[in-house]
């Protein structure tokens, strides 16, 4: 003789991230016209206890403000358990830019950090440089 049992499944629905007490965060820097430099670290967000972000965009951007006398790569980057976005370039004329936007969606989780960097490797000349990213932060 065969007995046929069954488990019982209660699935419970979870809110979505959105509706988990979401709160907007924001890395923003503009650097206008500063003279060549190494990887400089603008801004950072580490995620608190208990929560987590979602990157919803951004962008970094680049423009060359005066004609260095060596040329170098200069650039933006932004890091968030990974790399969200890098863009560099060489273009060494007045008004050269480069422009990269960031696409929504990475998730970090708790105490892992977003964080916005620009570096000129050029001599001389200068360079404006506009890193954003947005992020929304809710519970875990």
């Amino acid at each position: 003789m065969v007995q046929e049992s069954s488990l019982a499944v209660t699935i419970v629905a979870r809110a979505a991230y959105y509706d988990r007490n979401p709160l907007g965060v924001g890395i923003t820097d503009i650097t206008f016209a500063v003279a060549p430099h190494v990887n400089t670290s603008r801004g950072s967000y580490t995620v608190p206890a208990n929560r987590k972000a979602m990157v919803t965009g951004g962008n970094a951007s680049a423009e060359g403000f005066t004609v260095a006398t060596t040329a170098g790569a200069y650039g933006a980057s932004a890091t968030a358990a990974g790399q969200l976005v890098k863009q560099y370039t060489l273009d060494n004329s007045v008004g050269g830019k480069v422009f990269v936007p960031i696409s929504p969606g990475n998730v970090l989780n708790a105490a892992q950090v977003a964080t916005i960097f620009d570096e000129d490797l050029s001599t001389g000349g200068s360079a404006s440089f506009m890193k954003v990213v947005n992020l929304v932060e809710f519970d875990a």
